[in-house]
């Protein structure tokens, strides 16, 4: 009879962890911090409180923590027991688990059960908790197709119009991936991404490719890098130093036909070249 009762406890214990994926809370906290957890109890609802479980993964059957001040019990298990603690106050309705010192592997599906003497039928005793956790990148590179580093608001040239610019820009080892996002100004430019894993930490590299014309004369092309490990995005920025052909060549002086002997001043006047176009002047092939 003993063996019949505890099997029908075990299939009401793991009945209760149907999961709603969109009841469950997010917290996300940055590697190496400590994090609370709070799971609330309804004594409302739910009357006198028997028990508190603390449970890690999806399938709710890991247990890692429990509490019950009617069994002057309250203890963590498995891996993480060093670095977790249970807060409780004897009649309160809220109960903490505490995680120190995170790492990279606690992230998880985190669920607490309540269980009480006499419930009610509208008693939730279950909450779910997603925690992620963020670890900022470690560096930002901004490099030139040899893969030479630029500093930041570096020159890079002297460039020639029409010729073909490419820049990477990589944001090493965070998570999740950072995201790289390359900008002209106020405007977007269009790179193209590529994301690799490590040791649960993730490498974002971008590569942006131009076709180099007078709009990027004296350009900050910026690449930033978001992250919400990060408290601001970080910017690596390279100012393009371009040279230009010449928009417009004229040469003047001379309205109409000149006598033999007569002095005469002539102006040729070069527009839009940078830098400054170097004038030659020529009678026929001779300079």
């Amino acid at each position: 009879m003993a063996e019949k009762t505890f099997q029908m406890l075990t299939v009401l214990l793991f009945a209760a962890f149907v999961i709603n994926a969109d009841a469950q809370d997010t917290i996300s906290i940055n590697v190496h911090e400590q994090v609370t957890l709070s799971c609330p109890l309804d004594l409302r609802a739910c009357g006198r409180l028997h028990s508190v479980k603390w449970y890690r993964g999806a399938d709710g059957r890991n247990r890692i923590a429990v509490y019950s001040d009617d069994l002057k019990v309250k203890n963590t298990e498995g891996p993480q027991q060093e670095r977790l603690s249970i807060v409780h106050t004897t009649g309160g309705d809220v109960t903490e688990l505490r995680l120190s010192a995170t790492q990279i592997s606690d992230e998880d599906l985190y669920t607490c059960e309540g269980t009480f003497i006499a419930p009610e039928d509208n008693c939730e005793s279950v909450t779910t908790i997603q925690l992620n956790i963020l670890v900022a990148p470690t560096k930002v590179v901004l490099a030139d197709e040899n893969g030479d580093t630029l500093p930041h608001n570096s020159a890079l040239g002297p460039l020639r119009e029409g010729a073909q610019l490419l820049l990477f820009c990589e944001a090493f080892d965070g998570r999740p991936a950072p995201k790289i996002t390359w900008r002209q100004g106020e405007r977007n430019l269009k790179g193209s991404d590529n994301i690799a894993e490590h040791d649960g930490v993730f490498t974002s590299r971008s590569e942006l490719s131009l076709t180099l014309s007078r709009e990027h004369l004296n350009a900050k092309i910026d690449c930033i890098v978001e992250s919400p490990a990060l408290k601001r995005m970080r910017t690596e920025s390279v100012i393009l130093d371009l040279q230009v052909r010449p928009t417009k060549i004229s040469v003047t002086g001379v309205q109409h036909h000149v006598v033999q002997g007569t002095r005469v001043t002539l102006q040729c006047i070069v527009q839009g070249a940078r830098p400054a176009a170097n004038v030659t002047w020529y009678n026929s092939t001779r300079p």
